[in-house]
C-alpha cells in the first residue's frame, strides 16, 4: 500500500498499523481527561481567588500535576503526528508535497 499521503484537494489519506494507532487514540483520551481536570481546577481556583478564600491544596496540586502531565502529552501527542502536522502546515500555506 502506498503511504505517501494525497493531497491537493483530495482527502489525506495515509496507512497507520493498527498498535500506533490504539497508543494515539490513548493518548488522545488521557489527553482529553487531562484538559477536563485542568479545565474544572482552574475554574474552582480561580472562584476562590475572586472570593478571597484560600483553596484547598488539593486543588492546586491537582491543577499543577494535570497540567505537568497535559505538557507531556502534547509533547508526546506532537511526537507521534509531526508527519501529519507538517503535512497540514504545508496545506496551510500552499506548498506541495513530494
Amino acid at each position: 500500500m502506498n503511504n505517501q499521503p494525497k493531497l491537493k484537494g483530495e482527502r489525506f489519506t495515509i496507512s497507520i498499523p493498527k498498535p500506533i494507532m490504539k497508543l494515539k487514540g490513548f493518548i488522545s483520551l488521557l489527553l482529553l481527561i487531562s484538559f477536563v481536570i485542568v479545565g474544572i481546577s482552574g475554574i474552582v481556583l480561580q472562584r476562590f481567588t475572586v472570593s478571597n478564600v484560600k483553596p484547598a491544596p488539593v486543588w492546586i496540586k491537582m491543577h499543577n500535576l494535570s497540567g505537568y502531565i497535559m505538557i507531556g502529552l502534547v509533547i508526546l501527542h506532537f511526537i507521534l503526528n509531526h508527519k501529519l502536522f507538517i503535512e497540514e502546515l504545508k496545506q496551510l500555506f500552499g506548498k506541495s508535497s513530494k
